[in-house]
């Protein structure tokens, strides 16, 4: 099981009992898109509504690159902005909701493929004679 654990972290998921995942954010050199997107979605979604301190601070960008980001996930209907007294405020959509979704989908199957492998590799491993 340590070492089925050990190949999840480089995937960057955490497995919960409960068969829930969620997203362990910096545990590599490099990001995706997809895992970037994946983490803005989560920020805006634990806030409800949030400005863009918490989720540059929770996603661990830069202030160009978030912008990018909610530019990009606003013109795709990931998420809308709410302009209040001077402050824009983020919330997402049911559009953005479901890509989230879907995502934590493609990571258990991914988690679950890698849980076979490795336990098959233990298995195997055992059942080889010691040199």
């Amino acid at each position: 099981m340590a070492k089925c654990l050990a190949v999840l972290d480089k995937l960057t998921i955490q497995y919960v009992k409960n068969k829930q995942y969620c997203l362990l954010p910096l545990h590599k050199k490099y990001r995706g898109n997809f895992e970037i997107i994946a983490l803005l979605l989560e920020a805006i979604k634990k806030n409800n509504c949030s400005t863009m301190f918490p989720i540059a601070r929770y996603t661990r960008t830069n202030y160009k690159q978030l912008k990018k980001y909610l530019s990009n996930l606003i013109e795709m209907g990931l998420i809308e902005i709410n302009s209040e007294n001077g402050k824009s405020s983020y919330r997402a959509t049911e559009k953005g909701s479901n890509f989230l979704t879907q995502y934590y989908v493609l990571l258990g199957l991914l988690f679950d493929q890698v849980e076979r492998q490795a336990e098959y590799s233990l298995a195997n491993a055992s059942i080889l004679p010691s040199p």
